[in-house]
């Protein structure tokens, strides 16, 4: 439990919780409730452009960490 590893990871698998149970769930209603019209062209655009915004910056911070760990495991050998 002290080990930068194992928090990185821990983090990781929490965003990628909440985008997949939490914002992809958001995501999907916006899409379902634009139909029969896409949903940027529907009166749910903002909305869907903001939860969009928020996963790709959870993917961001995932990818980033994902990097830290490759460099930090690069450095222990």
């Amino acid at each position: 439990l002290k080990t930068l590893f194992f928090w990185v990871v821990v983090v990781m698998l929490v965003l990628v919780l909440v985008g997949q149970f939490g914002i992809q769930p958001i995501l999907q209603g916006l899409k379902d409730q634009a139909m029969p019209h896409a949903v940027m062209q529907s009166v749910f655009a903002d909305r869907f452009r903001h939860w969009h915004g928020v996963s790709s910056i959870l993917y961001l911070v995932q990818s980033a960490l994902g990097l830290l760990l490759v460099w930090r495991s690069g450095l222990a050998r």
